[in-house]
């Protein structure tokens, strides 16, 4: 391969290293064919894969075509098997058990923080549930209620971020509206569940492990202190909960055993586009490189590790600018299903993000903190003609808008 039409390279990251660290007296454009590629790592740039201001490097889609990059691992539907276990299945409904379908994620290798997304959550964080896909669409994690919030009242307050109450652990609440068939089911399966909503504040969300259900009582208790305490009337659902899994197209994830327990809408065949989001990497990392641009090009269903700040190569970000980049320019993308953000610029400089479309992002589309501030120096990071709709995903924390200034 030597980048011809005749000869092409295979993949972005082949291209990317013939054109590495050489000098040119010309303008690049690298022409991606229309189709669907898949990342098992993000691309990184850094200055030895720069252009400069006479003689640009561009990634775009050919004319035409429609080129998509997806962060995930494709799934054979012929995998997902019946529910054999006896254990297992009085976790579950009886109405919908023999409608149920598990995979074994082992086959798959699929990384185990990947399904233990909340495990590392530290207290006042948000879990960020696996991306599950079906032909394209977002498949939702196992709840009570199957829709909103119900609200609470407390029992005992538990403990809060001040080191004063941390000790008296996790708070025990009544939840409205919770029956006694509803306490009965989720008291049988409380090892991989958790609350998630607004425990305090509504401006604030949070995940935290459930510890125990008192089906009696109709009281839950948390397993640890939460970040602001609780308070009587605020808003939670109870998520992961193998015995909340009653609707089709939700699914229910055993951490331990690495098994997805899967309510299909309707039966699956070969045709069908299973999908579970792998790639924890940013899909496009550029660390200090200058004048490089991507031009028409989708960034799809990537994942995220909870532990990780946001602002690095393995964030689970769309696109990051970061450490001295200078003078990029993304147009024309479509951004979406990102485990983080679909696009970071950190102490970077003439960032253009012209008429990309962004949505389903687990935390900000856009989040930017270029300039130096004590000296007024602008950045130069120009948004324009975008379109950004369902953001915030993972997150109830209002400092995670559509553009996000730090």
């Amino acid at each position: 391969a030597d980048g011809t039409s005749a000869k092409p390279f295979a993949t972005i990251e082949g291209a990317k290293n013939y054109l590495r660290g050489k000098d040119r007296t010309y303008a690049v454009e690298v022409i991606i064919r229309g189709g669907d590629y898949t990342l098992s790592s993000g691309l990184n740039f850094d200055s030895l894969d720069s252009g400069s201001a006479e003689y640009p490097i561009t990634y775009r889609a050919a004319e035409g075509e429609k080129v998509r990059i997806y962060g995930t691992t494709s799934v054979d539907t012929a995998d997902f098997k019946k529910i054999s276990d006896t254990a297992v299945l009085p976790k579950f409904q009886e109405g919908v058990r023999d409608k149920l379908i598990v995979l074994d994620l082992k086959d798959y290798g699929i990384d185990q923080s990947i399904v233990k997304f909340a495990d590392k959550v530290d207290v006042g964080a948000t879990g960020k549930p696996m991306g599950i896909y079906l032909n394209g669409a977002v498949q939702n994690i196992a709840r009570w209620p199957d829709v909103g919030y119900e609200t609470i009242n407390v029992i005992n307050e538990g403990g809060n971020i001040s080191e004063k109450t941390q000790s008296a652990g996790g708070a025990t609440l009544a939840i409205n509206n919770m029956t006694d068939e509803i306490a009965a089911r989720l008291s049988n399966c409380t090892d991989k569940m958790y609350v998630e909503g607004y425990m305090r504040h509504d401006w604030h969300s949070e995940w935290a492990k459930v510890e125990s259900v008192d089906a009696a009582a109709k009281n839950i208790k948390l397993s640890t202190y939460t970040y602001y305490g609780v308070k009587s009337d605020k808003r939670i659902a109870i998520v992961n909960a193998a015995s909340e899994l009653d609707r089709p197209g939700e699914w229910f994830v055993d951490s331990d055993n690495m098994m997805l327990y899967y309510y299909p809408p309707y039966t699956l065949t070969q045709k069908d586009k299973f999908e579970i989001a792998t790639l924890k990497d940013n899909f496009i990392n550029i660390d200090g490189a200058e004048y490089i641009n991507f031009d028409g090009i989708e960034f799809a269903e990537n994942a995220a590790d909870p532990s990780v700040s946001h602002i690095t190569n393995t964030a689970g970000n769309g696109i990051a600018i970061l450490n001295g980049a200078k003078n990029i320019n993304i147009t024309n993308c479509k951004i979406h299903d990102i485990g983080t953000e679909a696009v970071v610029a950190v102490g970077s400089s003439n960032i253009n993000i012209k008429g990309c479309e962004m949505y389903n992002v687990g935390f900000s589309a856009i989040r930017v903190n270029c300039g130096e501030r004590s000296t007024l120096t602008s950045g130069n990071v120009v948004i324009s003609d975008c379109i950004i709709s369902d953001i915030n995903r993972d997150t109830g924390n209002n400092a995670y808008g559509g553009i996000r200034l730090d």
